[in-house]
């Protein structure tokens, strides 16, 4: 089944309805993960969508952690068939850069997607840290309940995945970049080399080669390996060209 949602706009994270929560008398069986039961007043967000593979909408709670700012959160989910299971992440709202295409819930905290091999995935964005550092952690959705699928310790999203039948999606990220010196007063800006990693989504997460090259090559004006490096820079003109350059040897990178 695929839905389509609007794309996640940019709605404060802390004007979330607050939803009343009552004893529970559904017929899904007892937890088997200790959980706490959350008042009404910390609860920002309840959704409902099927998790587990047996055709019945599951609970999917998300909590607040600080209750302060209302900017952290914890997922619980209540499944018929696995279980509850409460997720260690401490999430926050996925940056404006995520688009949520096809997301099964209307949700900013919590996306849920089926995609070609990998089935259906949840997808949860860490707190934030400072200006723009987020992590990403991804599971696969099925009858023993989430699974570890991915995770980046920081994940700036540069491409959001678009679940669509028979095609294999690709979420693109990179790690942030420091500032680095810069050769001549030519360049505005100048950052240490992180490239923009593709992966393609399939049974597991498969770094896709070309794709990370072209779209490295696209955002910093050349490649220079899969991994971050602080021996090279990033270099952009006032006209708005880039080239990279070696901060060791002092010259423009091919």
């Amino acid at each position: 089944m695929h839905a389509s949602v609007a794309p996640w706009g940019r709605a404060a994270f802390a004007a979330v309805a607050v939803f009343m929560v009552t004893a529970c008398s559904s017929s899904k069986p007892p937890a088997n993960d200790s959980a706490k039961t959350t008042t009404a007043s910390n609860v920002l967000e309840q959704q409902h969508a099927e998790l587990d593979g047996d055709g019945v909408p599951d609970d999917i709670t998300v909590t607040r952690l600080d209750t302060s700012s209302s900017k952290t959160g914890r997922v619980e989910l209540r499944m018929s068939k696995a279980g509850t299971r409460t997720l260690a992440d401490t999430i926050g709202a996925a940056p404006d850069e995520f688009n949520g295409n096809g997301n099964l819930l209307k949700s900013r905290l919590v996306y849920v997607a089926d995609f070609d091999r990998a089935e259906r995935l949840m997808m949860l964005f860490g707190a934030l840290n400072g200006c723009c550092q987020q992590s990403l952690t991804i599971y696969r959705l099925g009858p023993t309940g989430p699974e570890p699928y991915f995770h980046a310790a920081e994940f700036f999203v540069d491409r959001s995945p678009i679940p669509q039948p028979g095609k294999v999606a690709t979420i693109a990220g990179r790690t942030l970049s420091t500032a680095a010196a810069s050769p001549s007063s030519e360049y505005v800006s100048s950052v240490t080399y992180a490239p923009v990693i593709a992966y393609r989504l399939e049974e597991k997460p498969r770094i896709d080669s070309a794709a990370t090259k072209a779209l490295t090559r696209e955002e910093l004006g050349g490649f220079a390996g899969f991994e971050p490096r602080t021996d090279v820079a990033a270099l952009r003109k006032r006209d708005g060209s880039k080239v990279l350059w070696n901060l060791r040897e002092h010259h423009a990178m091919p």
